[in-house]
């Protein structure tokens, strides 16, 4: 994605994409904070402009807002070539996670949150979570890197539904 918004500021001009392919960026970073103050100042300035669809859509996406996500990429695909390819795949993507997470309740950690089944994984979402938090503790300063928000941790009863998503 970001070589293709890269392109487009060659193609399209620098003062339109390059704010999109920088909030991209801080999506994909995962410094989310950063990442909705750039996002939502572009989206105020040109809501239905593809590009901006698409990195709202990814952003959506990261939030865990499935359903929003779908409807983003969708306006992303007016987007020629592998673009407007990606932001189809990603609209299926998106659909499907909402599909499969419908019904799921979340159990919050310091940086993480558990998302499952009620039910079925209710046993294993708190061991999940101890076994991140820990992992955060003991490895966040080696990595180098500490999220802003809690990430989003989603288990799959079943491996058709891991596929699916």
């Amino acid at each position: 994605m970001r070589r293709a918004l890269i392109a487009l500021v060659l193609l399209g001009g620098v003062a339109r994409a390059a704010p999109a392919d920088h909030a991209y960026e801080l999506v994909e970073e995962q410094r989310i904070d950063e990442a909705r103050r750039e996002v939502g100042a572009l989206v105020r300035a040109r809501p239905h402009d593809p590009e901006v669809a698409f990195v709202d859509g990814d952003l959506a996406r990261h939030s865990g807002e499935y359903a929003r996500a779908a409807e983003r990429f969708g306006e992303a695909m007016k987007l020629r070539g592998r673009v407007g390819e990606e932001a189809r795949q990603l609209r299926d993507l998106a659909r499907a996670t909402d599909e499969t997470t419908q019904g799921y309740v979340a159990l919050r950690g310091k940086h993480f949150v558990v998302w499952h089944q009620p039910g079925k994984d209710e046993l294993l979402a708190p061991y999940a979570l101890a076994a991140l938090e820990k992992a955060m503790a003991a490895l966040g300063d080696d990595l180098g890197w500490r999220p802003t928000e809690p990430v989003r941790v989603e288990i799959y009863p079943e491996v058709a539904d891991l596929a699916r998503v």
